[in-house]
């Protein structure tokens, strides 16, 4: 210890950790933990206002965003590190809901001409973004009737991966009359659905379910429905009849065999509605007006939550996360009881809309910003590493400090800490950390810290600074 001047400076040397790469544990099971080295990205879209609704996550052939508005269908390409490939949208009076990515990235949404025409189209997107469409049209022999009107109204698109099949199917009704025989009238309704080959667009087949087959009895007007198929090619149909009965059935990929795997009766509903239906490993969850309920594909009621989440996602293992108002939350898989809730709080951050793992459990988020530049709409995806049951290992690492002259009874420069995931060099945000005074002349009084206790931002980093005390001498400080 070089000693300058008694009464006022001295060359400090800071114990700033016990070592420089100190291992530690720390359970953090209660909140998810931001990944600074992925960062929150930005990308920007030169459509207003998009509605996103859902997402498909292919791993490294990227992550496909589906936003439909009632006036647009837009699909948003990212890179599975988040940057933004491309995006598409088309304008239409009458776009339809639904989306479905098949293995090789290419994407179907689609619209009709009107609710009055009996044509509507399937849109694709290839993996690189050129687009094409598959016309889908109502065709009925009806020998010489004329056809006073038609009206049809889609049932959704959804598809099987590993088949590569993509299906669309649509209710229509026609009111046709005979003119050479005075006062016949027929009215002619039902269900088509047509599968494609969604590599090559062909037309594998056509089901043409007449009258009420398609709802097994029950009239489409009473009738909610919602149609999606695993990676597989099973098809699960959930429907709400009589705004008394919910039922899930399933289906092989050709439509053929046909069974119901739950039944329930339910509140009578004034209006029949299903928010969601997502498959996952050996999971079922139904979103409907009064609650959502998670089965496994047998039919087996798991657990039921309330039914206001913003949108849904699960992972490999069967855990359920909600996005729900301001808040994050992740249920357990077997028992619906909450693991964690999580409120994303980054500077300028707007809302949330959806979520995904990827195959290392790591969750991503989509949402907006609370502020953007005038005449553009700014949206960001980010990671976060989750939380373990088990304790998770880090280290602290102090940065370089070269020793310097300061004087007593005054603050240092910035004393900085770095906490990283042991063994890499990934910097970890959120993390508490506590300062010490560790070490100060026996007598000294008036040396204090900044800050004895703060969580890492978003660098990793820990920040404090220490006021010397009134005796010049060796202080030390430990994180």
């Amino acid at each position: 210890m070089i000693k300058i001047n008694k009464r006022a400076i001295i060359l400090l040397t800071v114990l700033l950790v016990l070592s420089n790469n100190l291992a530690f544990s720390q359970n953090i099971s209660t909140i998810p933990v931001r990944d600074l080295s992925f960062g929150i990205k930005s990308f920007g879209l030169e459509w207003e206002s998009p509605w996103f609704r859902d997402l498909e996550y292919l791993g490294g052939k990227g992550i496909y965003i589906y936003s439909n508005d009632y006036e647009s269908n837009g699909i948003v390409k990212l890179s599975s590190d988040g940057i933004k490939l491309w995006d598409r949208y088309k304008e239409t009076d009458w776009p339809v809901n639904g989306f479905f990515v098949d293995r090789n990235g290419n994407v179907f949404t689609g619209y009709m001409n009107s609710l009055w025409d009996d044509r509507s189209y399937l849109v694709k997107y290839d993996s690189n973004g050129i687009s094409s469409e598959i016309e889908m049209k109502i065709e009925k022999e009806i020998g010489d009737a004329e056809v006073d009107y038609k009206y049809h109204y889609p049932l959704g698109i959804w598809g099987a991966k590993n088949l590569d099949r993509v299906y669309f199917g649509m209710y229509y009704e026609w009111l046709v009359h005979y003119p050479n025989e005075e006062n016949r009238y027929e009215y002619i309704y039902g269900v088509m659905v047509n599968c494609y080959n969604s590599n090559t667009n062909e037309l594998i087949f056509t089901k043409d379910y007449p009258e009420n087959d398609f709802f097994e009895g029950y009239n489409y007007w009473d009738t909610a429905v919602m149609i999606r198929g695993d990676e597989n090619g099973e098809i699960y149909l959930a429907k709400i009849t009589d705004n008394t009965n919910l039922t899930v059935e399933k289906l092989d990929s050709d439509l053929n065999d046909r069974n119901i795997i739950f039944s329930q009766t339910i509140p009578y509903l004034e209006w029949s509605n299903i928010q969601w239906l997502k498959l996952g490993t050996n999971r079922i969850v139904i979103d409907y007006e009064i609650e959502m309920l998670v089965l496994t594909k047998g039919g087996s009621v798991l657990y039921s939550l309330s039914n206001e989440p913003l949108s849904i996602s699960l992972d490999g293992e069967g855990n359920l996360y909600r996005v729900e108002n301001a808040y994050i939350s992740k249920y357990k898989s077997n028992d619906g009881s909450l693991i964690w809730r999580y409120s994303e709080d980054f500077e300028n951050h707007g809302v949330t809309y959806l979520t995904f793992t990827d195959e290392d459990r790591r969750l991503y988020t989509i949402g907006d910003f609370y502020e953007s530049p005038p005449d553009k709409w700014y949206y960001y995806i980010t990671r976060y590493v989750q939380p373990s049951e088990e304790p998770k290992k880090y280290s602290i690492n102090a940065d370089t400090f070269t020793p310097k002259i300061a004087y007593v009874n005054e603050y240092t420069e910035p004393f900085i800490s770095t906490v990283t995931i042991y063994g890499t060099t990934t910097p970890v945000s959120g993390i508490g950390v506590n300062f010490t005074i560790s070490t100060y002349p026996a007598g000294a009084t008036g040396q204090e810290l900044t800050i004895i206790s703060t969580r890492t931002n978003q660098n990793g980093q820990a920040i404090t600074q220490l006021k010397l005390g009134n005796i010049p001498a060796e202080y030390g400080v430990t994180a």
